[in-house]
């Protein structure tokens, strides 16, 4: 069906980013196996989804061979209650980086959450800070320039 959808709207393959859950690779790791290598056959790019939100191990990493990890918004909020919730993301953050992962923290809503999360190496930023969710026929007129917030903020840009 991907491949149908690229080719009725010419839609280069590079182009887009699919993104998996981790339970998703936890519950169904050969069908997921399967899907990815079809999809990366493709040209397409996954990412894993809501990284640190369940029991996904460092195997996962090695096997699907990601080309982006999301880390789940859990891990950034912890951030804001201390203990060791910035060493656990700067690790994480270290471990992708070590397999040429690049990485997208999600649900970021503060400039003090983005300055850290810039600091622990995160190579683009999601959350409430940049923009609130939008309806679909918004996008087109937010991607002309119309109004348009900020979406992802690509660190070192």
């Amino acid at each position: 069906h991907v491949a149908d959808i690229l080719d009725a709207t010419k839609t280069p393959p590079e182009r887009l980013r699919l993104e998996m859950t981790e339970g998703y690779f936890i519950q169904h790791p050969e069908r997921a196996s399967a899907a990815i290598d079809k999809l990366k056959q493709l040209g397409l790019h996954i990412a894993l989804d809501d990284f640190g939100a369940g029991f996904a191990s460092v195997g996962y990493l090695r096997r699907f061979g990601f080309d982006r990890m999301k880390i789940d918004r859990s891990l950034i909020m912890a951030l804001d209650k201390g203990g060791r919730s910035l060493e656990m993301l700067q690790a994480t953050v270290a471990l992708a980086k070590s397999l040429d992962i690049p990485v997208t923290a999600e649900g970021v809503e503060t400039e003090e959450q983005a300055a850290t999360l810039h600091l622990c190496g995160c190579d683009e930023l999601q959350g409430y800070l940049f923009s609130k969710p939008v309806a679909a026929e918004e996008i087109t007129a937010m991607l002309d320039g119309q109004d348009a917030p900020l979406f992802a903020l690509r660190a070192g840009a």
